[in-house]
Parts: C-alpha cells; sequence; structure tokens
C-alpha cells in the first residue's frame, strides 16, 4: 500500500516537473515530415552532394561542416522538425546538435532545447565515454532511418 502511494506521488511530481511533450513520441504523421525534411534536403543542390538515398525510402546527409550552404539548408531542417521522441532521441534536438557542433557552438547537455520551454534530456542525448562521440572533426553526419517504418535521426561526429 505504501510503495503505491509512494509511486503515484512520485509519479504525480515527475510529471508537474516535466512539460507536457517534452518526451512525446513521434508519431507516424511525424515520421513522415521527417522523412520529407530530409528527403528534400538531400535533393537541394545545397547538399546534393553530401547525400545518399537508402533502398528504404530515407536520406541520409554526411555534411562537412565547411559546406555552409548545406549547413545553412540543415539549419532549416532543424527548425521544420516536430519535436518527438524516437528510440530515446529527441529527433529535433538531435540534428540541432549536429548544426551547432559544426558552427563551432557546444550543445548544452544538460537542458532540452525542445520548443515547449525545456527540461531535462533524455539520458541518451548525452555523449557516451566512446571516442566516437566527441566532435574532433568537422563532419557532420545526420541520418534518418525507418525500421518498422519509424524514423530515427541519429547524430555521429566522425573522427
Amino acid at each position: 500500500m505504501h510503495f503505491t502511494v509512494l509511486f503515484v506521488v512520485a509519479a504525480a511530481l515527475f510529471s508537474a516537473a516535466v512539460p507536457v511533450n517534452a518526451f512525446e513520441t513521434c508519431s507516424d504523421a511525424d515520421n513522415e515530415q521527417l522523412i520529407e525534411l530530409y528527403s528534400t534536403a538531400a535533393e537541394t543542390s545545397a547538399c546534393a552532394p553530401y547525400s545518399t538515398f537508402m533502398p528504404i525510402g530515407t536520406a541520409a546527409i554526411y555534411w562537412p561542416c565547411d559546406a555552409t550552404d548545406c549547413q545553412e539548408v540543415m539549419a532549416q531542417v532543424a527548425s521544420g522538425m516536430p519535436d518527438c521522441w524516437y528510440m530515446g532521441n529527441n529527433q529535433k534536438e538531435t540534428l540541432q546538435e549536429a548544426v551547432d557542433r559544426c558552427a563551432g557552438e557546444t550543445p548544452d547537455w544538460t537542458t532540452s532545447r525542445s520548443s515547449n520551454g525545456g527540461g531535462d534530456s533524455a539520458p541518451s542525448s548525452k555523449p557516451s565515454s566512446s571516442p566516437s562521440s566527441e566532435a574532433t572533426d568537422d563532419e557532420a553526419t545526420t541520418r534518418p532511418q525507418n525500421p518498422s517504418k519509424k524514423t530515427q535521426d541519429q547524430l555521429q561526429l566522425r573522427t
């Protein structure tokens, strides 16, 4: 009995502290929008040289940070993306972090960039201790994937 009451109180406190859609899962419509945004960006003259179309109908864009025209396109893509989560990643935040790193900015790993006023980021948004997650080079990599007809936006900075 006490455990249940404690759990309910803890859940109520947590939900009051987190904005309503801070960890909103991407809907099918969100995923379709993500795929469309990436496909459109991949077809621009600025990003086409750095783009690959996958057999599953998505585009991967690997742009070097000195490709400023593509960098601008990807910043626009990030601003137009739905603010949602898929497989532990906030799609919009992940791309924005890649754009920020290319611009020489250091992402704030302690707070959310979500347009709903912030909150703690999901643990998977924090960099791991592996060397491959550190921004030591000038190439940003974003790749939406479509496992089970869903999109996952991943950030990798190649070393």
